[in-house]
């Protein structure tokens, strides 16, 4: 199927809709639990990220879930294999191309980085590019343990490649870096992080007069919490 056919589902064969065909009215229907609403959810979001304008008349809240960005777990990466989809070579939709570019934009008006780490996967490459562009000094190191890392490969992955870095800049992947975010913090109730960590946002964390092998063994200031939606109100 080619990538801009909006995937509904899969069993022998991948089920979709080419949005070019999307212009007629449609029915879905079944008993209980056969998939009505994530069929509703996964054509909201195709066509979403398409940059197509959608409008959900939800009387009773049923795709209420779509309404939150989720974030990668196990669960999802089980079922991404089961229908075929390749998460590693998932390529950022155009919202997530010009949030990464605002974003990058920010970074850098904040702090320069003297190391950058990053994800093998191609959507944190692809979130790193803008920055790179406009940045081409930053030494950047690309490592695989970081894809879908939980905190302690994470806190790990920095303490292996750090020396003596001012700052030090990680793209990596939800839920890990949300749960890293907490995990290190000491102020974090307040900057809305309980509500989640949505795609390319950032946050700042000052590791005071430690060192970057200490990374873990006391919680350190957050800084600032930036969401892409911070910056559009």
């Amino acid at each position: 199927m080619k990538s801009d056919i909006i995937l509904i589902g899969k069993g022998e064969n991948k089920i979709g809709i080419h949005p070019k065909y999307a212009n007629r009215h449609g029915f879905i229907a079944g008993a209980t639990g056969t998939g009505k609403t994530v069929t509703l959810q996964c054509l909201a979001e195709g066509f979403s990220s398409l940059g197509v304008p959608v409008f959900l008349a939800d009387v009773k809240g049923d795709l209420s879930g779509i309404a939150k960005a989720g974030t990668d777990n196990a669960v999802v990466q089980k079922r991404c294999r089961e229908i075929g989809i390749d998460d590693f070579n998932r390529s950022l939709n155009n919202e997530g191309k010009n949030e990464a570019k605002m974003m990058a934009e920010i970074i850098l008006k904040n702090k320069i980085p003297n190391l950058i780490l990053c994800s093998t996967a191609i959507r944190a490459k692809e979130t790193l590019s803008h920055l790179i562009s406009l940045n081409k000094e930053s030494p950047t190191l690309y490592d695989e343990s970081l894809y879908l890392a939980e905190p302690k490969k994470i806190t790990d992955c920095i303490i292996k490649n750090a020396s003596d870095e001012e700052t030090i800049l990680l793209v990596a992947h939800n839920p890990g870096i949300h749960e890293l975010t907490l995990n290190l913090s000491e102020n974090n109730s307040h900057v809305n992080l309980e509500e989640g960590y949505p795609t390319a946002s950032i946050s700042i964390i000052s590791l005071g007069n430690d060192d970057w092998h200490d990374l873990g063994s006391k919680k350190l200031e957050l800084i600032k919490f930036i969401r892409p939606r911070d910056l559009n109100n």
